[in-house]
């Protein structure tokens, strides 16, 4: 009935003119269904394993590009490293070479001071070789070098005390200098 006290005519199928209960959730009508509950399809949300699903082929998918970039990256910093070596290597020549020059230099203005004519062999101004250490004095430095790196000495401070304990390199030449210490860390696994 309406408000004026009029029944309504509806045939069955017009669902405006049906009378519904009040729906509480104590009072359960299987006839009643809410705008929550109108279209289950509409509020159905995505489940978490179709997430899942397109997550997994969206990697599968960028995977590859991304195993390229990073075996490029990898070969990049191997190239780095081995030209980082090669420049070590080199600056410790060059430093080497140095220390002989001045070696030379020092030698010649002695002898030139004493009045004396230097004997010159193959570039060096003393006619003896340089004497290459032993086996025994290389375990030595590499006993020295391994202790002072357990100790949290730089490769500059070991170099200071192998060269005051006058301890030969081991090519019998020069001084001790960090990148040497370094390669033989290096060598040695220290």
């Amino acid at each position: 009935m309406d408000h004026n006290g009029r029944k309504f005519q509806c045939n069955g199928n017009d669902k405006r003119y049906i009378r519904r209960p009040f729906h509480s959730p104590s009072y359960p009508n299987p006839q009643y269904k809410g705008q929550d509950k109108a279209n289950v399809k509409d509020r159905k949300k995505p489940r978490k394993s179709d997430e899942m699903e397109k997550l997994a082929s969206q990697l599968t998918d960028v995977l590859p590009a991304f195993k390229t970039l990073l075996e490029g990256i990898a070969a990049d910093h191997r190239r780095l490293a081995d030209a980082e070596e090669r420049r070590v290597a080199v600056e410790e020549r060059k430093a080497q070479a140095s220390e002989s020059i001045a070696e030379a230099l020092q030698q010649l203005m002695t002898a030139a001071a004493d009045g004396q004519a230097p004997a010159f062999v193959a570039g060096r101004v003393d006619d003896a070789p340089p004497e290459k250490p032993g086996k025994k004095e290389k375990e030595r430095a590499i006993r020295i070098i391994a202790d002072m790196r357990e100790d949290g000495s730089t490769y500059r401070q070991i170099a200071a005390r192998l060269d005051s304990e006058h301890i030969s390199t081991f090519s019998g030449k020069g001084k001790w200098h960090a990148q040497t210490i370094h390669r033989i860390c290096q060598a040695e696994n220290l």
